[in-house]
């Protein structure tokens, strides 16, 4: 459902999958998930031919934090133009409103780094 509801704001392309499930079958089933969930946006929308589909890489050792740090060092090193990521866990609840900033989502950037952060409920 997570993927469904980020979908409401951005393509499949933007978004990047890191799974680090325990056995190989979870991990097929969230690839094919993947692919099903970035095939039924393309019957959505039409126009959205040319553009890629929802990331995904499997990271089968580590933990749930490693899967997400080499899904950000991927995310750096293939797609140099993307500056900012915003990591969600598969269980973070994420809102229908749009734009983001009209749900009471909590937002901060340090005024040193420029760096933002982006805090949705759990």
């Amino acid at each position: 459902m997570t993927i469904e509801k980020l979908l409401m704001h951005v393509e499949p392309w933007q978004i990047f999958v890191g799974d680090n499930g325990s056995t190989p079958q979870q991990v097929q089933a969230t690839e094919f998930a993947c692919e099903v969930i970035s095939e039924q946006y393309r019957l959505k929308y039409p126009d959205y031919v040319n553009e890629g589909n929802i990331n995904f890489g499997s990271i089968r050792e580590g933990s749930k934090t490693m899967a997400q740090f080499c899904t950000a060092y991927n995310i750096l090193a293939t797609h140099p133009h993307i500056k900012y990521v915003t990591m969600l866990d598969d269980d973070t609840l994420v809102p229908d409103c749009r734009p983001l900033h009209d749900c009471g989502i909590w937002s901060h950037r340090h005024p040193v780094s420029n760096a933002s952060v982006l805090a949705l409920r759990l």
